[in-house]
């Protein structure tokens, strides 16, 4: 299962504005920790999973379940943007999805007390996988006396023991996924009772009679101007304000307002809010409207499906799921038989009803001369004021209708805007850094006066990477070069190679990935996540010529072996410790041929060798080989074993189905190994009896001593 956190992470930060070095600086750790967690390298564990959720304003199970999606809506509701976990898969089939397959990595939803829990069941798992390596291999002193070999042969026993490490991991990736399944469980009932609303693009900025509101980045209420009411907004993810009314909603959805209407503070499960002249207006999460004030305004109870909810004087406006509105109070007909509606805007002489493909109609009240906005495109949202109509473009510039020249040309120099409000003859705005910039009427400081347009940001191309080094060893070609100011990521090109997302000033490529003897260009471009104003550097460029690096492999040792009879043929098998990075080992024994394995186990036939019985001493030489150029074959370990076959004197007898005595038993004098029992039947078997299981056999070693076996009437005669 991909892990999503990097991707809603990365969304997250971008969208409040902030680079990878805020985000590294608000949570106290070095940028190149969290450019990991970014990247998908690390995940960062529960706590500071929990800071993050609060600093963004969003559930912790949204950010720590793969499931689900974090929405952030954008200012024209019907174009919000979306951290999706199934691409359009539906709901039916992730209820049916299993629970631990939608989580991300463990350690980074489990408490630290169950990732210890964890660990421990791991460690667990670990020794029993060793106990049962001791169980079915020998020790070094046991394999220099073959009598004290194991009772079954190798092979059945290295099956036996991948069956039962097979059993235990099975037992224990149950185990992991039943704890998994429970912290999602519990993460889920804590919050189940919880109606939480996210700080979004909705509502961020509001503008009074002598006031403005602004929820910054960091989700504090920023107050200009004469706001006397700054103490009972707290914890608001989003401000509506209509002349002297202003109204919150807090992350719990519940609604505040500085007009004491204690009806609005019984609300709950609010998503959204809108303030009207001389009502409120409350969207819940189940699409119906509550309402209080303006009798006229609040006759909602009956509307259903909303998306959005809209106040002005006297007029309160729903915007329906599909797109088309719902009205109450004072409202011309010709505003509500609209469609295809993304937002709206209200002031006391004008409604304009911003579409789903970026246009704009606007509607005069009263006598007052309508404001055209038929030149609006690429609009997402839009204010009002009484001399002007502004439109926030996805540009993130603002579109401006108004016959004020000053109005006019200030609006036309802002930059970078992500917020717009106006009311009376004052329009403000905010930039993705949470910078306000206003124009028009300041009576009540309800913007700083400094806070023109030459004060956006500028753009700078950002300086080429400097001082690019490489570094070789047998697995990797390192590439380092010094930090860019600013940087926020490195794009590195390799020749031939794929392009490389670095999130710091290095990275790394497989040797195996590359010629010996080829000469690489490699180019290294420096990104800002904020390009507007920091371009992507020039390419800084140098070259390199790979030669290949080897490294000897370690010479096998502990080599040791013993004599085997497997069904007829003469074994003589032979074991060492393994070799890191080896892929295969070169035997011979008594100057034969080399024979080539690839585990730390050699079987080898001693037919058509001059080994017999009498042999004392066999000798046997191993060496490491490896696939990769990186490196070279070991110097080969060469050891004298001693030879003796062992042998067991065993009894041999046959039963019929009736449990009598079939044939004389006999006595045999056998070396240690694998026989069939069809080869040693008694010569004096009555006639007409054959094995019940004619592919039988039985095993010799120094604790066996009798074997009988089954005879059954020949089913074929």
């Amino acid at each position: 299962m991909v892990n999503k956190l990097p991707e809603k992470l990365t969304l997250l930060r971008k969208h409040y504005g902030y680079s990878q070095g805020d985000m590294a600086n608000k949570l106290h750790i070095p940028v190149t920790e969290y450019m990991n967690w970014e990247n998908g390298n690390t995940v960062c564990g529960i706590q500071q999973l929990k800071v993050l959720a609060d600093m963004f304003h969003v559930s912790l199970d949204a950010m720590a379940d793969n499931a689900k999606d974090i929405v952030i809506a954008a200012d024209n509701l019907g174009d919000s943007v979306n951290i999706p976990f199934l691409n359009g898969a539906s709901q039916s089939m992730t209820q049916q999805m299993d629970v631990a397959d939608n989580m991300m990595p463990v350690s980074s939803v489990l408490p630290a007390d169950t990732q210890e829990q964890t660990m421990k069941v791991n460690t667990l798992n670990g020794d029993a996988t060793s106990g049962t390596k001791e169980m079915g291999k020998v020790s070094d002193a046991e394999t220099k006396k073959p009598a004290e070999k194991p009772s079954s042969s190798r092979v059945s026993n290295k099956a036996a023991q991948d069956k039962k490490k097979k059993k235990m991991m099975i037992l224990i990736g149950s185990i992991c996924a039943a704890a998994i399944a429970i912290v999602v469980i519990l993460i889920l009932v804590l919050n189940s009772g919880n109606s939480s609303v996210s700080l979004g693009a909705i509502n961020r900025i509001a503008e009074g009679d002598k006031y403005t509101l602004f929820i910054d980045n960091k989700g504090s209420l920023k107050t200009y101007g004469t706001f006397d009411d700054a103490s009972s907004f707290k914890n608001v993810v989003q401000v509506s304000a209509y002349g002297s009314h202003a109204v919150g909603l807090t992350n719990k959805g519940t609604v505040v307002t500085n007009n004491g209407d204690s009806e609005v503070s019984d609300w709950k499960n609010i998503t959204m809010i809108a303030a009207g002249k001389e009502h409120t207006v409350g969207l819940k999460k189940d699409g119906t409207v509550v309402c209080s004030g303006d009798s006229n305004a609040c006759e909602v109870s009956d509307w259903s499906n909303i998306k959005a909810v809209y106040a002005g004087n006297g007029v309160t406006i729903g915007l329906k799921s599909d797109g088309t509105l719902a009205a109450a109070g004072s409202s011309s007909s010709a505003v509500i038989n609209q469609s295809g509606v993304s937002s709206v805007s209200m002031s006391d002489d004008f409604v304009s009803i911003t579409k789903k493909d970026g246009t704009v109609t606007s509607f005069a009240i009263g006598s007052k001369a309508v404001i055209s906005t038929s030149s609006f495109s690429g609009v997402s949202s839009t204010a009002i004021g009484t001399t002007g109509i502004l439109g926030l473009k996805s540009d993130g510039t603002v579109a401006v209708s108004s016959s004020d020249t000053d109005l006019t040309s200030a609006v036309g120099e802002w930059k970078n805007i992500k917020y717009i409000a106006a009311y009376g003859k004052t329009y403000v705005a905010a930039d993705a850094s949470g910078k306000i910039y206003g124009t028009g009427d300041n009576t009540y400081n309800q913007y700083e006066a400094t806070a023109t347009a030459s004060a956006s940001a500028s753009t700078a191309k950002l300086d080429s990477p400097k001082n690019i080094k490489t570094d070789l060893t047998t697995g990797n070609l390192s590439i380092k070069w010094d930090s860019v100011e600013n940087a926020s990521y490195y794009k590195v090109s390799v020749t031939g190679l794929d392009e490389i997302k670095a999130a710091s000033n290095s990275t790394s490529i497989p040797t195996t990935s590359l010629e010996n003897g080829k000469e690489y260009t490699i180019s290294i471009v420096a990104c800002s996540d904020k390009p507007e104003t920091h371009p992507d550097s020039d390419a800084a460029t140098t070259t390199y010529t790979y030669k290949t690096l080897s490294v000897k492999l370690d010479a096998p040792s502990n080599v040791t072996g013993y004599a085997y009879t497997n069904e007829g043929t003469s074994e003589f098998i032979i074991d060492w410790a393994a070799v890191a990075n080896a892929d295969f080992y070169t035997v011979s024994i008594q100057g034969g041929p080399d024979q080539t394995f690839t585990t730390n186990e050699a079987v080898i036939s001693l037919d058509h060798t001059n080994i017999t019985e009498s042999t004392t001493t066999i000798n046997v030489q191993v060496t490491a080989g490896s696939n990769s150029t990186a490196y070279t074959a070991s110097d080969t370990t060469k050891v004298a074993l001693g030879y003796k076959v062992e042998k067991k004197s065993v009894t041999i007898s046959y039963k019929t189905e009736d449990g009598k005595t079939a044939g004389t038993a006999q006595t045999l004098l056998l070396p240690y190994g694998k026989y069939k029992a069809s080869s040693y039947l008694p010569k004096d078997l009555p006639a007409g009896l054959v094995l019940e299981n004619t592919a039988e056999s039985f095993e010799v070693t120094s604790s066996t001593e009798t074997f009988s076996f089954k005879v059954i009437t020949n089913p074929g005669v």
